[in-house]
């Protein structure tokens, strides 16, 4: 649901970064992103529309950065 949160823990069984896999753009566009290729400024709208046709709840990742 909009506004809902995840609370995990893992075992990291190998030393080294970690990348996580965020929804919200924010946290790519710094820091959080370990050099992860985002798609802020791409026109994905029709890779989207193939990825639904298998995949109706599929939601891309915003490309508009923090206006998303």
């Amino acid at each position: 649901p909009v506004g809902a949160m995840r609370a995990y823990e893992f075992e990291a069984k190998y030393e080294g970064d970690w990348a996580i896999h965020c929804h919200k753009s924010h946290h790519t566009m710094n820091a959080m992103g370990h050099d992860v290729p985002t798609f802020i400024g791409v026109d994905n709208s029709k890779v989207t529309d193939k990825i639904r046709r298998v995949q109706p709840e599929y939601m891309a990742m915003g490309d508009r950065g923090m206006a998303d």
